[in-house]
């Protein structure tokens, strides 16, 4: 029996969905974990700030601009837009296993592989390409309609480059408050 078959298509694109679904979960709960920090930051500065014992420089400016930020990512969290799309990666590849693992014969999987797809989103080609160095981590093989679908060493570059600029910038935008509060806060002298 050959691994190589019209129907992998299916199964490539049901993991990558998965990856997806997965993303897009981890981007709402870092946006929110974002909210609750800054929201807990303001708080403390707020306090610090009346009880008149340390002085914020820029605090009207600093505390607008984070309201702001506040006000505007949460009302693209309530939106739901990530979770949205994230159940609706996560239908999709259901219900793509569910033609996978049944017992139809190639033709008709492929049809209502073909039907499936047109109803839910596409996922991005950082998708299949995580889903493949997924594969490639654990050592398993993947097979296309053409043959193995091996990890380029451009992918792998791409997808390491990619992972380490996220993870720098969610770093960045955590730690940055607390690195730079020095530089703003100054303790008032006792009376």
């Amino acid at each position: 029996m050959s691994l190589v078959k019209d129907t992998n298509k299916i199964y490539l694109t049901y993991k990558a969905r998965m990856v997806a679904e997965e993303k897009l979960r981890r981007y709402s709960k870092l946006a929110n974990l974002m909210n609750i920090w800054y929201s807990f930051l303001m708080i403390v500065g707020s306090l610090a700030e009346a009880t008149q014992t340390i002085e914020i420089r820029y605090y009207e400016v600093l505390f607008a601009s984070a309201s702001i930020a506040i006000f505007a990512s949460s009302t693209f969290l309530v939106s739901g837009m990530l979770e949205r799309k994230a159940s609706d990666f996560r239908e999709c590849y259901l219900e793509l296993q569910k033609i996978w693992n049944s017992t139809l014969t190639d033709n008709e999987k492929l049809k209502r592989y073909g039907d499936s797809l047109a109803r839910y989103p596409n996922h991005s080609p950082q998708d299949d390409a995580d889903m493949r160095f997924g594969a490639w981590w654990r050592g398993a093989a993947l097979y296309d309609t053409v043959g193995e679908a091996k990890l380029s060493t451009k992918s792998l570059i791409g997808i390491v480059l990619r992972k380490l600029a996220f993870w720098a910038l969610i770093s960045l935008v955590f730690f940055a408050p607390v690195y730079f509060a020095p530089s703003f806060v100054t303790l008032k002298p006792s009376v």
